[in-house]
């Protein structure tokens, strides 16, 4: 939204205070500052030292120290806050001395002064701003003084039915003492429906007040607080998860701790706050240690670790990932649990075909399936076959992996879209988009075309950014490879820009591949380079190996796009290596065809045609029948250039004809304009 609208004005973004954010907002506004360069707005951020943004090393961001008041201003601002009082120069000299030009050490301790100390003699003032907000608490009444650490415990925004319920103070009192505190400039009101709620003035002063409590008291309180929720909101706990989850933590109630936390995660990983919800996750385990060893603790202690995975994996953390689902299989296999085991082997398989082991991706899926078809459990043979689909494709097996999603799509009804299969995606979509994939690369344009598009209908339907991400990534690759150019580039830029706001790392590498490689056909070699070499660099730093080889071979075709051909020649030797490391015939075609192409540019007839051959050979054994039209083309100019004008005008023909077939009417348009009929 922010650069939509700068596109009509300049503006200006200010966020104080962003020592203080919380992991997803940190992820937003990072993702924003990378949407910057190019666009007519101005961010303006504070924080304060010990504090470091994760973009400050962009070139184009500036930091600024902001100096200390000088001596004038400092006394300008003490003198704010006690009007009509005249201070001696003595005491002034302590205030300057002790604040050092900070503004909120100077209003505490001219605050502190307001509160009773002596103006005359020797003014005893703490060394820091957290030692004289100590003094002030403790020199406030007991009922206040208590009253503000239970508002500390409940938070920095203190909602007063909760207050009330925990302080457990006669109205009258209650409300004399919250008058005291704000006239005291600890607390102030702010309008809140459908409730009054207060708020500390500044984070310090809730820091301090809550650390002026021992362990113990601190403890009682948050139990409390939890309790005062959960009687004033029967009916809206989910509301309040978040709040719960933490207090229910803090005041060790390690069962509620548990729940609370485990419901927080999932609203988090609803709205993609994935490094939110691994948080509460890891905190609903740590819970469950605390609570006696049984059956349904070890069977939620598996489920915990499925459901990090899923929020892991969005994320790119493969070594946790696999460090859970063997933590879950070994406790599954402790309970003798088919089901649970069948899940473990479902997600080894996804596991192992992000790294690139197709062999152990394929045995896991298996696995899973054979278990799944024992206990005669539908959703779990679902999941099994999806996930084992997938692999076949990267695998380059498209007519095997065809027929084994086809078989998913077809055992899934549209209802079936909001079932939960405990996945991170929703299956319906994926089992769509990657027979898409397979579609694509065996061109059946038509069938793959309407898979893709009902994968997209369904994952707006449900509100699913994070599956339609994924959506629009297949039908985008569908569309590159038919050469619908302009329309790729409009459903792969929004897939990107969706995976760019939620951080869904994952999908990145994926988005890039198309993406970069429509840019390149549409001109646009530049822009073509720059997102492929960040998908390239993004997929080495995850770990992500499935479809990385393809990722490098079309950083290869930009390369060559742009005349930079021994930059060309060393990725398709990469992406070579990489595809035949994981047997990822597919994309070793991919390879080979650039390699063909490389060596046709430096007139090497020799390689290029055995080049084209091997890829011929492997296309022909997967199938492939939009690479072999584009190799026919490409045979056909050789023998042009060999002289072999009639054999070439034959390749062509053929070539054309392919494409016509195919209904990939961008290449034989183009392939007409470079023969010139």
């Amino acid at each position: 939204m922010t650069l939509g609208v700068s596109r009509q004005q300049p503006l200006l973004v200010v966020i104080e205070d962003l020592h203080w954010i919380d992991r997803a907002s940190e992820e937003l506004v990072a993702s924003m500052v990378d949407g910057l360069p190019g666009a007519a707005v101005l961010f303006v951020v504070t924080y304060r030292p010990g504090y470091e943004p994760p973009w400050l090393n962009k070139s184009f961001a500036t930091q600024l120290s902001l100096p200390p008041l000088s001596d004038e201003d400092s006394l300008k601002v003490a003198q704010s806050v006690l009007p009509g009082v005249t201070l001696p120069t003595a005491v002034e000299a302590v205030i300057l001395t002790k604040a050092e030009g900070n503004p909120f050490f100077l209003e505490e301790l001219a605050l502190s002064i307001q509160d009773g100390v002596s103006l005359g003699g020797h003014l005893a003032v703490p060394d820091t701003v957290q030692g004289v907000l100590m003094s002030r608490i403790g020199r406030l009444a007991e009922t206040e003084q208590s009253l503000l650490q239970s508002a500390s415990v409940i938070g920095k925004d203190v909602p007063l039915p909760i207050l009330a319920a925990v302080a457990e103070l006669p109205e009258e009192a209650l409300g004399q003492a919250l008058r005291h505190l704000s006239t005291a400039e600890f607390l102030y009101e702010i309008n809140s429906f459908p409730e009054i709620k207060y708020r500390f003035r500044h984070a310090l002063t809730h820091e301090v007040a809550y650390e002026s409590l021992r362990p113990a008291p601190r403890r009682h309180l948050h139990a409390r607080i939890v309790a005062a929720i959960e009687a004033l909101h029967p009916d809206h706990l989910s509301e309040d998860v978040d709040r719960l989850a933490y207090h229910a933590t803090q005041g060790e109630l390690w069962e509620k701790s548990m729940d609370y936390s485990r419901q927080a995660a999932a609203k988090a990983a609803a709205r993609s706050a994935h490094s939110q919800a691994i948080a509460y996750l890891e905190q609903s385990l740590e819970a469950l240690r605390h609570l006696p060893r049984s059956r349904h603790t070890i069977e939620l202690a598996i489920d915990l670790r499925f459901e990090l995975r899923n929020s892991l994996h969005p994320l790119g953390d493969p070594e946790r990932i696999l460090a859970h689902l063997r933590e879950a299989e070994e406790l599954a296999k402790t309970l003798e649990d088919p089901r649970r085991l069948a899940r473990v082997f479902s997600f080894m398989t996804q596991y192992f075909r992000m790294m690139g082991d197709l062999d152990r991706a394929i045995e896991s899926g298996q696995q899973a399936l054979a278990l799944a078809e024992r206990l005669r459990d539908s959703p779990l043979w679902v999941v099994a076959n999806t996930y084992l689909g997938s692999a076949y494709d990267v695998r380059g097996e498209y007519r095997k992996a065809t027929e084994v999603l086809r078989q998913c799509v077809e055992s899934l009804p549209d209802s079936a879209i909001r079932q939960d299969l405990g996945v991170a995606g929703l299956v319906p979509v994926f089992a769509r988009i990657y027979l898409v994939y397979c579609l694509a690369e065996l061109g059946d344009f038509d069938r793959g075309m309407a898979y893709g598009e009902e994968g997209i209908q369904l994952a707006e339907a449900a509100d699913h950014a994070y599956s339609l991400i994924f959506a629009s990534c297949g039908l985008g690759h569908l569309l590159l490879l038919k050469g619908e150019v302009e329309r790729a580039i409009a459903i792969l830029e929004r897939g990107l820009g969706a995976c760019r706001t939620l951080n869904v790392r994952i999908g990145f590498p994926l988005l890039a591949a198309p993406l970069g490689a429509a840019y390149a056909l549409a001109g646009r070699a530049g822009d073509a380079i720059s997102l492929l070499e960040e998908g390239v660099r993004e997929g080495v730093t995850i770990k992500r190996m499935s479809g990385h080889a393809l990722l490098v071979v079309r950083l290869g075709e930009a390369y060559l796009a742009a005349g930079r051909v021994n930059d060309a020649a060393a990725a398709a030797d990469e992406a070579l290596g990489l595809a035949r490391e994981s047997q990822a015939r597919g994309h070793e075609a991919y390879a080979r065809r650039l390699q063909a192409e490389i060596a046709a540019r430096k007139d090497e007839r020799n390689a290029a045609q055995a080049a084209y051959r091997d890829t011929v050979a492997i296309g022909e054994a997967l199938g492939m029948r939009p690479l072999l039209a584009h190799c026919r083309l490409g045979q056909a100019r050789l023998e042009r250039a060999a002289g072999l004008e009639d054999r070439g005008r034959q390749g062509f023909a053929g070539a054309v004809e392919d494409f016509a077939a195919l209904g990939m009417d961008f290449w034989r348009d183009r392939a007409r304009a470079e023969w010139g009929s």
